[in-house]
């Protein structure tokens, strides 16, 4: 059994950005607002970025030798696949800049025709790229692939 989780820099750049962005949210704030509302609005928005970066894009897959592959969000078994039954493709947007981010959109269509579109861009270009060529030798061929670059 395979194991993917999301990178230590997914998380890590998470955790910097958040408290960053609460300082810009109370320095932009004292333009219209007192001070000390500034200061809890600042203290929120840096809160609830912390939480997302931390909790919110806790994520991680397993493939097993069988090819049943789940998705797990926070913990909790969020689906299960059986790939011999299902085609699969990603979307990959990369944008670059000083805190660059990959947003990978993993697309599973299962037997029935339905469509379920998971977020994987906190594993990582590379660990994304080994974890979908795992997957490939247990799905149905005519596999899409979708990537696009932006600068």
């Amino acid at each position: 059994m395979e194991l993917y989780k999301r990178t230590i820099f997914s998380m890590f750049r998470g955790v910097i950005i958040s408290p960053l962005s609460g300082i810009l949210v109370y320095l932009l704030a004292q333009i219209f607002l007192p001070v000390t509302l500034c200061a809890v609005l600042g203290i929120v928005v840096a809160a609830l970025l912390m939480y997302m970066a931390v909790f919110s894009e806790n994520i991680h897959f397993e493939l097993e030798d069988n090819g049943t592959f789940r998705y797990y969000k926070k913990g909790t078994l969020e689906n299960t696949f059986e790939l011999s039954k299902c085609r699969i493709g990603y979307y990959r947007k990369t944008e670059w800049g000083i805190f660059g981010n990959n947003n990978i959109d993993l697309k599973i269509l299962d037997a029935k025709g339905e469509e379920t579109k998971i977020e994987a861009g906190p594993l990582g270009t590379g660990q994304f790229e080994d974890m979908f060529e795992e997957m490939e030798k247990h799905t149905i061929k005519n596999v899409e692939v979708l990537a696009a670059t932006e600068k």
